[in-house]
Formats: C-alpha cells, sequence, structure tokens
C-alpha cells in the first residue's frame, strides 16, 4: 500500500500589548523577552512525487510544545473531506493517550500526528493539509505534502467521439485502453444508468484468465436516443482491488476510470437546418423562417402532418405564447418530404424573448416525433 502523508498547518494566535495609555519600554526599563508557546514538527514538507489512482496514503508527524508556557489546541481543520486525522500525546513511558480540545500542554509536550489521504476520485497534482488551531499566539506553522495522483489507465482523460450516430443506432467508436503498469486486468462497465450509450469491452491478446493490460473498448449509440448532441460519462471498472479503507461506494471496491463519450447524434429523418432563429421582429413585422423533414429511409412514409408548440419538449410544457407563433406545414412529396415554416409575429411577440420547439409526430418507431427548435432573440448590436 503506498504511503503518504499530509499537510499540517498549525495556526496558533495570540496578541500582546500594553494596555491603553500605558507607556512602551524605554532605555531605563527592563526588557522581558518570553518564548511563546509554539509547536516543532520533525518536518515541513514531504514529497511523495507520483503516485496510482485509489491509493491509501498515510504518514506521522512528530510534533513538540516549545517555548515558556503551556499551548491548548482549540481545533483540527482539514483541507479536504479524503483526509483522517489522528493526534496522539505520547508519554515518557512509551503510552498515548488522545489530544483533549483546550487542555493545557506544558512545554516539553510531545504529539504523534498520523494523517490518511484517500486518493479516490483524486487526479493531477495535490496539495493538502491538516490545520491545527492553537489558542494563545500568532504563529503559522505550514507542513506540505506534494503529489501528483496519475490515473489507472495510461491516458487521461478518456475520451471516445462517436461518428455518424442516429436514432436508428447506427455510427460507432472506439478507444484503446491501456493500464499504466502494464498490469493485466478484466474490464466492465459499472453501475451508470446511461441507457442511450452502449460500450463493447474486448481484451487484447488476452491471458488464459481473459485478462489483458491492453482493451478495445467500442461506443455505440442505442437505437431510439434522441436526435441532437449527447456526451456522458461513464464508469470503467477494473478487476483490480482497492485499499480497503478507501471503499465508499460498491464499485469502488476496484479501481476504476472514467470514459467521456461523445455524440452528434442525427435523427431517422433529417432535418435541414437543425434550428430556427429569429430577429426581434419589429411590431409591424413579421419574420419567417423555414426548415425541411427529408425523409430517406425507404421502407418508412411520413404520415399527414401535425404540430403542437411546447416550452419544453421532454416534460411537454405548453408554449406561453402561441398567438406570437404561426407554423405552416406543406407537404412537397408526400410520405418523402415536408417544408415547415414557422412565423414569429412582432405584433404578438411584443419584444419579448422566446424560446420554443414545433412538435412533429412522425410515427417512427425509432423517433416518433421531430421536434424543431426556434428562438426569438433581441439582435446583439
Amino acid at each position: 500500500m503506498n504511503r503518504l502523508s499530509l499537510l499540517l498547518l498549525v495556526s496558533v494566535s495570540t496578541l500582546a500589548c500594553a494596555p491603553d495609555g500605558a507607556p512602551g519600554p524605554t532605555s531605563t526599563t527592563p526588557e522581558f523577552v518570553v518564548r511563546r508557546p509554539e509547536l516543532v514538527a520533525d518536518r515541513n514538507r514531504v514529497d511523495f512525487g507520483r503516485v496510482l489512482h485509489g491509493a491509501l496514503l498515510t504518514a506521522a508527524f512528530e510534533i513538540e510544545v516549545v517555548g515558556e508556557h503551556p499551548l491548548r489546541i482549540r481545533a483540527f481543520n482539514r483541507s479536504c473531506g479524503c483526509a483522517d486525522v489522528r493526534m496522539v500525546e505520547r508519554h515518557a513511558d512509551g503510552s498515548e493517550s488522545p489530544v483533549e480540545l483546550d487542555a493545557e500542554y506544558p512545554p516539553g509536550t510531545r504529539f504523534s500526528l498520523e494523517g490518511d489521504f484517500n486518493t479516490i476520485d483524486k487526479r493531477g497534482k495535490q496539495k493538502q493539509y491538516v490545520q491545527i488551531d492553537a489558542r494563545d499566539t500568532e504563529e503559522l506553522f505550514l507542513y506540505h505534502l506534494d503529489c501528483e495522483i496519475l490515473s489507472f489507465f495510461a491516458e487521461t482523460p478518456l475520451v471516445v467521439t462517436i461518428e455518424g450516430a442516429s436514432s436508428l443506432g447506427t455510427g460507432m467508436g472506439t478507444k484503446r485502453l491501456d493500464t499504466r503498469d502494464g498490469s493485466p486486468v478484466r474490464l466492465r462497465r459499472g453501475d451508470d444508468q446511461r441507457k442511450e450509450i452502449e460500450l463493447d469491452f474486448v481484451p487484447i491478446d488476452p491471458d488464459d484468465d481473459g485478462r489483458s493490460p491492453s482493451w478495445e473498448v467500442t461506443a455505440r449509440v442505442a437505437p431510439g436516443t434522441r436526435r441532437g448532441k449527447l456526451e456522458a460519462k461513464l464508469e470503467v471498472v477494473t478487476d483490480v482491488p482497492q485499499p480497503e479503507a478507501t471503499q465508499r461506494e460498491p464499485d469502488e471496491r476496484f479501481h476504476r476510470d472514467f470514459l467521456h463519450v461523445k455524440a452528434d447524434v442525427e435523427g431517422a429523418v433529417k432535418l435541414e437546418p437543425g434550428a430556427m432563429d429569429f430577429p426581434m421582429p419589429r411590431p409591424d413585422q413579421t419574420v419567417r423562417r423555414k426548415v425541411l423533414i427529408r425523409n430517406e429511409l425507404g421502407d418508412f412514409q411520413l404520415p399527414a402532418p401535425s404540430f403542437e408548440l411546447a416550452a419544453l419538449a421532454r416534460e411537454r410544457l405548453p408554449f406561453q405564447h402561441p398567438e406570437a407563433i404561426d407554423v405552416t406545414i406543406d407537404v412537397l412529396d408526400p410520405g418523402k418530404l415536408w417544408q415547415v415554416e414557422v412565423a414569429a409575429k412582432g405584433a404578438e411577440v411584443q419584444g419579448r424573448a422566446m424560446r420554443g420547439y414545433v412538435v412533429l409526430p412522425i410515427g417512427h418507431p425509432l423517433e416518433p416525433e421531430v421536434l424543431v427548435p426556434f428562438s426569438v432573440l433581441p439582435v446583439k448590436r
């Protein structure tokens, strides 16, 4: 198990001053130097270099109270919930006892501070610390942790772009995954809910147990996925165990990473162009835009045209100002081609910004309806 140190931030606060109006020291007044209590550790920086994601890293600091007065510890603070801290007083006979907050610890008192840093869900360069607030001083002591956390796989982020994606389930994208240290693993998909993305895992030159340091992952859009831009963050889980103390969720028992899948999904029928943007019409003006619905599927016919207006298509919220928008559908080629014209009427728009959808039922089993987005917005100057 990799062991890592925590950054200890020790904050100590006190302010000594003379009462209002009291004279300060002069050449005839003896000066008294009082050593304020401090916490002094055996080291103030640890650089662990590069460590593998998922390791539970631990280190200890030996700390002593120095000065001429007792020191009281007020509180512990951490830079991150990924850190766990334990601090005990070490006695001359070798025994230990938990540190008590606000108790007085005289000079010469020794402590052991041990911290765990959970690197799960962390990537890149890290600087962590623990802050100990001690009463009665104004000193600040920093004990640093420096490290760089590497992902389990050699390349990060892991991005797959699906080319030619459509609601028909066409298109695919592939990505090769190599373990950073060359160790053979099994791979599977995590327990996500993104049913619109399908993943296949194929090992490259696997051993007899089906494990390999290199895998090819293929991503596809599931049939029936809505048209539009699609982005998903999917877990890729190995069979390599994580340290037990790092586990918070079932899949965290094993090393894992995330696969970022992107696709621009076309519909079962073509929409040309994909959206209609209107400048803000004057009160005496009507602005028109047109879009074509083109069916190039040989065994499918567009039905008789109909439409409705919606503000949010998925939730089917009604459009708030239907009087401001006119929709006309012309059948240019029965079953194959529609022309949809949308008109924004300035007298009804009344300078209000609007967004909505023209919802066109087409009856295809993988795309029952086509959503044509439109917007009426002020012209940017």
